[in-house]
């Protein structure tokens, strides 16, 4: 475990606002004014591999987006020296020019590819390789807001909140284990454990 990098990833989320907090996708664009003017500055053209392009969101193209846990690991600059990226995949010229332009879409929607890379690995295995902990506590820790619940005691239709993201991760890196309180007393999952979700991909 990479206590150094998981203590730094929770003091960074106690300052995210929580708007710009999303669990279920790597990174997408904030529903709020000046988002898209702002990403036009901060969106990088990487590479292009035939009919596909890839693109960065850059640290200044922060303020103009929302996104996971991992996804925001992506603009901490250490980090980002390191190796760790977040990556958009764009197949269509109509595609690119919509990112060119600041809008990054769901992960959902076609002829768009976002995650998170590390190390040649992508999603859950880049984050158990960049912080050295195990792929199935990497798919807690940034998986969606219903994958999560374990890790920050949130309502599992709800997304955590920047303090619950931040006590979460300390509590991992100082137990070994997840920690499932809510100011005073266990929280009950009221989560079908049959409706859970794979890993975001």
């Amino acid at each position: 475990m990479n206590k150094e990098r998981l203590f730094r990833l929770a003091d960074y989320m106690e300052a995210v606002k929580p708007e710009k907090i999303n669990m279920n996708q790597w990174l997408t664009t904030a529903d709020y004014e000046g988002a898209q003017k702002t990403l036009q500055k901060g969106i990088s053209f990487s590479r292009e591999d035939g009919s596909l392009k890839y693109f960065e969101v850059l640290p200044e193209g922060y303020c103009g987006t929302a996104a996971c846990v991992l996804g925001h690991a992506t603009f901490i600059p250490e980090f980002r020296e390191a190796g760790l990226k977040n990556r958009i995949m764009v197949a269509g010229d109509g595609n690119v020019e919509c990112v060119q332009r600041g809008y990054i879409p769901d992960r959902s929607a076609p002829g768009f590819v976002v995650s998170v890379t590390f190390g040649g690995a992508e999603g859950g295995l880049a984050a158990s390789k960049f912080f050295e902990i195990p792929y199935e506590d990497a798919c807690v820790l940034f998986g969606s807001a219903l994958d999560s619940t374990d890790a920050y005691g949130h309502d599992c239709e709800e997304q955590p909140s920047p303090g619950q993201i931040a006590r979460g991760l300390r509590a991992y890196v100082e137990w070994g284990a997840f920690w499932r309180n809510e100011d005073e007393g266990e929280v009950e999952s009221e989560c079908d454990e049959d409706d859970t979700e794979e890993f975001e991909d």
